[in-house]
Order: structure tokens, then C-alpha cells, then sequence
């Protein structure tokens, strides 16, 4: 066991269910994920209405399976932005 990182497509209309990150990820039986997300060039890594909700889907998902959801981090622009920092979830 150990930590699953889940590659989430570019796009925001890609993120608007949790099932299928968790999905996969309960497959490999992990005691913990992140997920990670490009955005689309040019564009400033600042979460999307849509990221924050589904950040937000996979954190509650994560606590009823167990499995802790590390970060969600966004990159773009030659930054990233850790969704951990800016929703500030336990």
C-alpha cells in the first residue's frame, strides 16, 4: 500500500464526478491519493468554481472510504496551486 496519484484530464468539464478517481484508485488499494491537473496554457493555475467542488467531492469520498486525499494540485502558467493550502481541508 502507499499513496496513488491520479492524472486528471486538462480540461473542467473532466472534473465533475469523484467516482471515477476513486474508482480507479480503490483498485490499487492505496492509504492515500493525489491528484494533479494541468491547466490549459495559458491559463493562471487558479481553481476553477468546478476544481473547488470537485476537490471538495473527492476530500468528503476519500473520508467514507478511508483513504485520504494528500492534495489536488493544479499546474499551469509555471506555477501550481496546492487545493489542500487553499481550501485549508483536514
Amino acid at each position: 500500500m502507499g499513496i496513488a496519484r491520479k492524472r486528471l484530464n486538462g480540461k473542467p468539464d473532466a472534473l465533475k464526478e469523484a467516482r471515477p478517481v476513486w474508482g480507479e484508485v480503490q483498485r490499487n488499494v492505496p492509504v492515500a491519493t493525489q491528484a494533479t491537473r494541468c491547466a490549459p496554457t495559458p491559463r493562471d493555475p487558479e481553481p476553477s468554481p468546478e476544481d473547488i467542488q470537485t476537490t471538495l467531492q473527492l476530500v468528503e469520498a476519500g473520508r467514507i472510504l478511508d483513504i485520504e486525499l494528500v492534495d489536488h494540485i493544479i499546474i499551469g502558467n509555471q506555477r501550481f496551486v496546492s487545493l489542500k493550502e487553499h481550501l485549508k481541508w483536514e
